[in-house]
């Protein structure tokens, strides 16, 4: 019987632990993910109206053009 609580208790421990291990990973690339955001919206502001800002982003490129009004 106690044989079978320590193995019940070691399988909630490994479960445990890959969750947090799970949600440690989640969390490092949503703070990546706001980082690249935060970097790229400092750039923009400082660009000047009609500026191209282009950026490659996990293999597809991003173009951003700054506008300075309507276009048509």
């Amino acid at each position: 019987m106690q044989e079978a609580l320590i193995v019940a208790a070691g399988m909630v421990a490994a479960g445990l632990l890959r969750l947090l291990h799970r949600w440690l990973i989640e969390r490092s690339r949503i703070q990546l993910v706001r980082a690249r955001q935060e970097g790229t919206s400092d750039r923009v502001r400082v660009l000047p109206p009609g500026s191209v800002l282009n950026e490659l982003r996990e293999g597809e490129e991003v173009r951003i053009e700054i506008g300075g009004g309507g276009r048509g």
